[in-house]
């Protein structure tokens, strides 16, 4: 269930980095989050459902386009994006990486490292997998909003976009699986 629109930690409002976002770059985030909780809200739907393989597949290619837009493709007015990149590009500058990873509980960092689903799963084994990952999203950003420190701010956004990527490449395997097969 999506979260009331929150307010973002002060660790992160009171940075310099986050001072320096234009006023569509900040919305730009917000609506990423919202955009978050809505995918969440989706997978959890999903995996309590017993849908069809039809079902299964526009459900899939639907959960893939919207991990897509919220991974951010390419807009007209690129001065307004907010960029993922350039959180892992700048943001991270005088970061050390074990830093970062520090600052990940170890739910958030199992959800990182747990494999992907094979291409001849069955469709049990990528509803287990694709919960995982969306408890992850979940867990990230339970702890994005309550984090004290920049470093762990900056962890949980890349930890946000790592469990995304993960799910669009397990979504691209299940392009190669006949779940009704298995």
């Amino acid at each position: 269930m999506p979260m009331d629109k929150r307010e973002f930690p002060a660790a992160f409002t009171q940075s310099d980095d986050y001072k320096n976002l234009t006023a569509k770059q900040v919305a730009s985030i917000q609506s990423r989050f919202k955009y978050i909780e809505e995918i969440i809200c989706q997978i959890e739907a999903w995996v309590s459902s017993t849908r069809s393989v039809e079902d299964v597949r526009g459900f899939l290619d639907s959960l893939e386009l919207d991990i897509s837009v919220n991974q951010n493709l390419p807009e007209e007015d690129k001065s307004n994006i907010y960029s993922s990149w350039l959180i892992h590009s700048s943001w991270t500058f005088c970061l050390s990486g074990a830093l970062l990873y520090q600052q990940l509980s170890c739910d958030i960092t199992s959800a990182i490292e747990q494999p992907l689903p094979s291409c001849r799963c069955s469709i049990q084994e990528f509803k287990t997998w694709l919960h995982g990952q969306s408890n992850a999203l979940s867990k990230i950003l339970e702890e994005f909003y309550s984090a004290c420190q920049w470093e762990s701010i900056v962890a949980h956004l890349i930890a946000l976009d790592i469990i995304l990527a993960n799910m669009l490449v397990g979504l691209y395997k299940s392009r190669l699986n006949d779940f009704d097969q298995n």
